[in-house]
């Protein structure tokens, strides 16, 4: 039938201490997973980038995307054990670094002044890798659905992620020979990683 439920099962949740008990008191209300997130977010935006503006609404952003992603990167039918500085932390596989990716690739697309435009030149490897993986966005999302496996999509992005900052890094971009290609496959990086962001229900800043 259409409206037909399905029983998505979960693995089991507890902490490093043990399984959760309000008896012993080890337990973590979400308004208090949220509220330190987000605080903790507020204080790394304030050491980076005191001169932000909204950084309260930039801050709730970051720290909502922090434990969505610890959640939806791990495979739901397998045991978690809730670290709260796994959760707090804003570097490697997180959501704040897919944030902070987007936000880097918008940057880049807004300092050019050129447009981006797909148009046929010589790849380099890691122009290569990183279009083979943007290909393979479809069919993640689709085997996600199917699965009921978010954490498929949230894998996939941390690993576009990772390929879009060396390309980053290693490949001249703004004022190259290339610029308005190289700058069509910024766009299509940055359009995959907040699709992508947005199906895991993770917003996405302008600026951090």
């Amino acid at each position: 039938m259409k409206d037909e439920g399905v029983h998505v099962n979960f693995g089991f949740v507890s902490l490093p201490e043990g399984r959760m008990s309000t008896r012993a008191g080890r337990i973590i209300f979400l308004d208090d997973l949220i509220n330190e997130t987000v605080n903790e977010a507020e204080k790394t935006i304030e050491e980076k980038n005191p001169r932000l503006k909204n950084k309260k609404a930039v801050a709730e952003m970051v720290g909502l995307a922090a434990i969505k992603y610890n959640d939806l990167s791990r495979d739901r039918i397998k045991d978690i054990v809730f670290d709260w500085k796994e959760a707090l932390s804003f570097e490697g596989d997180t959501g704040p670094y897919l944030q902070y990716t987007c936000v880097r690739a918008a940057s880049i697309l807004r300092k050019s002044k050129k447009k981006p435009k797909i148009k046929s030149f010589t790849l380099d490897k890691n122009e290569a890798d990183l279009i083979k993986i943007l290909s393979k966005f479809p069919v993640v999302v689709q085997t996600a659905a199917r699965d009921y496996k978010p954490h498929y999509i949230a894998n996939y992005l941390n690993g576009l992620a990772s390929k879009f900052n060396e390309y980053y890094h290693n490949t001249k971009i703004i004022s190259s020979n290339h610029e308005s290609q190289r700058l069509a496959i910024v766009f299509s990086v940055l359009t995959v990683m907040k699709t992508g962001l947005n199906l895991l229900g993770i917003d996405v800043p302008e600026k951090m």
